[in-house]
């Protein structure tokens, strides 16, 4: 009345998830694995999307279980040559970018990521009798629990159980 107090904004229905930007992790072939992605699900649609344009649906009644985990993949790469070349030259000149290029080509890298993840298996269409699966994750920066919460919901549609809350395994010793 007369314009004051809050406007009448419209609310997205209780069974719509806003979408998450998430990592694929696993089993999305459109999109290479630590790329983000835009997940999102409606039940009033029946489906799960992922991605923006080249969208890949999977149908909520093809998801048979959903959970979450600590992801953690090792990943190794080739040094570059270029690079070793380019320190080599900066510290040695041309004969130490020629030593730097040569001693780099041979060399790899191996990096751990560890995300906090969800899995969705699924049946591919018309095949009741394969079960395959999407991992997707957090990405550093996000906002925390994204995944669990995401999951949660997803786990409330289907009638599943509440998922376990992926939790980061202490270093140190370990006492059974």
């Amino acid at each position: 009345m007369f314009g004051f107090g809050k406007k009448n904004e419209p609310k997205l229905p209780k069974n719509i998830c806003a979408s998450e930007v998430l990592l694929s992790l696993e089993g999305l072939s459109a999109f290479p694995p630590l790329t983000t992605t835009i997940v999102g699900f409606s039940s009033h649609l029946g489906e799960i999307t992922f991605g923006r344009k080249d969208e890949v649906v999977l149908p909520l009644d093809q998801v048979c279980g959903v959970s979450c985990f600590m992801w953690s993949r090792e990943f190794t790469q080739q040094g570059s040559a270029w690079g070793g070349a380019l320190i080599g030259g900066v510290i040695g000149g041309e004969t130490g970018a020629i030593i730097g290029a040569i001693d780099e080509k041979g060399r790899t890298y191996t990096s751990v990521h560890t995300y906090k993840a969800m899995e969705i298996r699924y049946h591919p269409k018309n095949d009741s009798s394969v079960v395959k699966s999407i991992v997707v994750g957090e990405p550093e920066g996000s906002v925390p629990n994204t995944i669990f919460n995401m999951a949660k919901k997803l786990c409330r549609i289907k009638g599943y159980p509440e998922p376990l809350k992926p939790t980061i395994a202490p270093k140190g010793k370990m006492y059974l």
